[in-house]
């Protein structure tokens, strides 16, 4: 594993059992502090996306379910949706190449990966308990959350060579016997 994935794997590991420990009963922290591994999800995917592969979300996700005694998909289901938007943006060059000096763009994708996790949250969180959320919590930490990334967004500079992550190469389909 390169410098970059090791760096990586350790602040998730880092952030997802500090959230796990660290969510109470009080509604801001316990909509907030388990989104602390979306932050180092999100700031990963944006700078070096080799470095961020879908497994390790879905497992930082997991792990913190099993954490919080949650149930179990929860995060990981948010956490996959917000390096969903990260890829889409990637995919429209939202993120890379000439345009990552724009952080006005960047700012703008930490707008909308919030507020699509924030909606998956109540939609998903409403389901599980069978009744409305109070949408109140969910805003205050996305809010709380989102702040966190812009600030960090705009503090933290943008490699735009190429990284090599965990050693996975692209497969190539040859015609012929």
């Amino acid at each position: 594993m390169t410098p970059p994935a090791v760096l990586t794997v350790a602040a998730l590991a880092i952030t997802t059992f500090g959230a796990g420990v660290a969510a109470s009963s009080n509604e801001l922290t316990r909509h907030a502090v388990p989104l602390l591994p979306y932050v180092v999800i999100h700031l990963a995917s944006v700078r070096q996306p080799s470095a961020m592969p879908s497994w390790l979300a879905f497992l930082s996700g997991l792990s913190l379910d099993v954490a919080t005694h949650g149930p179990l998909g929860y995060w990981a289901l948010l956490f996959l949706v917000g390096l969903l938007c990260v890829r889409l943006a990637s995919a429209q060059r939202l993120t890379s190449g000439r345009h990552v000096a724009s952080g006005l763009r960047r700012t703008a994708l930490v707008l909308v990966t919030m507020v699509t996790i924030g909606a998956v949250q109540a939609v998903v969180g409403g389901l599980y308990t069978m009744q409305w959320q109070n949408p109140l919590p969910i805003v205050q930490a996305i809010l709380w959350v989102g702040g966190v990334i812009v600030c960090l967004e705009w503090l933290m500079p943008v490699r735009t060579g190429r990284i090599r992550g965990f050693g996975a190469s692209a497969a190539v389909l040859h015609r012929g016997a």
